[in-house]
């Protein structure tokens, strides 16, 4: 597995004789959605050395908690040496927090392990059973938020049955579902460096249908609505997928001319003021964009020639933007939806308001937008239709450009 899709908040250490303690610190933390792991709540069968390990180096925090006696008979076979010895070599001192019972003293620090001496220069805050919450409340006020962007109310989210985010498309992609969660942390930070990424990838196929794809295939500050604007990093992270050779994806966008072109110009759907002048060449654009980059980009190019990146066109007037992603085997349970609800009048595609769920909480959900996009689907334009405009929608957006 891939050490660069983490979306668990605080690695929670602990002595067995302790466990319904830690247990109750665990149960807490995930109500007030800090994504906390507790080896006893997910833990596979195997490799259970090197995933923890893993866990507490990806975890933006390690807490250890601590009970009367639980440095007693310590070994460097036990568990929670193990856990404590990595902590120390792998985290930054203000990453380690602690917290014990009011029955906790450390013990003289010639008894400690040599290991275990900058433990004793941390702050333990103590938590007590009969001000459970209010102290828990107090020792929580210390995690930094900015710490936990990226895992935060995301792992929690896929148990809660039912739980369906909405909200405008900015507060959900950049505060809920950053892209770190959707496509990998490692890969976005290749991505935003301009370099490859080498490590595992987690995608296994993305299926999106929407009104033109801009900020993916004119990524150009003069195509795209200055708010959704992003510099090419979506682009650059597609042609990052592209690369492996595991991965697809299928996009479906409105033709030009189409009756769901369109319905979106007439109404004032698209929510690009960069062309606002010349809405039809929201879609000219995308036509061209797409035609652009399987013949000049690599990673489209290839991808294309081996039917791991298709496109479809379609004449279907869209209700929404529609995102399906699914994830290689370890990481299926993050199998998602995201829903993008057109609507009239849109400064901004920013200000749509946004769904977002995962398929093993919302099945149901998930099916009833997998049927829609595979409606749309066919109704696709065939491949004759395409040759028979293509000319025509290249000519007419070369046209544009000279105009604009």
């Amino acid at each position: 597995m891939s050490t660069e899709f983490n979306h668990y908040g605080v690695f929670v250490s602990y002595r067995r004789a302790y466990s319904f303690f830690a247990g109750r610190i665990h149960d807490f933390l995930s109500y007030r959605g800090f994504a906390p792991f507790m080896d006893v709540y997910r833990m596979p069968q195997d490799n259970f050395e090197d995933v923890i390990a893993r866990r507490i180096k990806e975890c933006p925090y390690f807490l250890l908690v601590l009970g009367k006696g639980c440095f007693d008979g310590l070994s460097e076979s036990d568990v929670f040496f193990t856990e404590i010895e990595t902590a120390l070599k792998t985290k930054s001192p203000e990453d380690i927090l602690i917290v014990a019972d009011r029955d906790f003293t450390f013990p003289p620090k010639e008894q400690l392990p040599t290991e275990f001496h900058d433990l004793l220069r941390h702050q333990c805050d103590v938590i007590t059973h009969e001000h459970f919450a209010t102290d828990m409340e107090r020792f929580a006020g210390n995690l930094r938020l900015e710490k936990l962007i990226g895992v935060l109310n995301w792992r929690e989210r896929i148990s809660r049955n039912g739980f369906v985010t909405v909200g405008s498309r900015t507060y959900v992609e950049r505060t809920l579902v950053p892209m770190e969660n959707s496509f990998g942390k490692g890969l976005m930070e290749a991505v935003m460096s301009g370099k490859h990424y080498e490590g595992v990838q987690i995608l296994k196929q993305i299926r999106m249908s929407c009104y033109a794809a801009s900020a993916i295939f004119c990524p150009n500050r003069d195509m795209v609505d200055d708010r959704a604007y992003d510099k090419g990093v979506l682009f650059n992270t597609f042609g990052e997928l592209l690369r492996d050779p595991e991965f697809s994806l299928e996009i479906m966008i409105n033709a030009p001319g189409s009756r769901g072109a369109e319905e979106a110009i007439q109404n004032d759907m698209l929510g690009n003021r960069a062309l606002e002048d010349h809405p039809e060449g929201v879609f000219l654009g995308a036509y061209a964009g797409i035609v652009r980059l399987i013949n000049e980009e690599p990673a489209f190019a290839e991808a294309y020639k081996g039917k791991r990146f298709r496109f479809y066109l379609t004449d279907t007037v869209m209700t929404g933007a529609i995102q399906i992603m699914e994830y290689k085997g370890p990481w299926s349970e993050f199998d998602h939806v995201k829903f993008d609800l057109y609507t009239y009048n849109l400064e901004s595609s920013m200000d749509r308001r946004t769904m977002h769920f995962f398929k093993r909480d919302n099945p149901d959900n998930f099916q009833h937008m997998l049927r829609a996009y595979n409606y749309m689907k066919r109704h696709t334009y065939k491949k004759d239709e395409i040759q028979k405009n293509h000319e025509t929608w290249l000519r007419q957006w070369a046209e544009l450009q000279e105009e604009l």
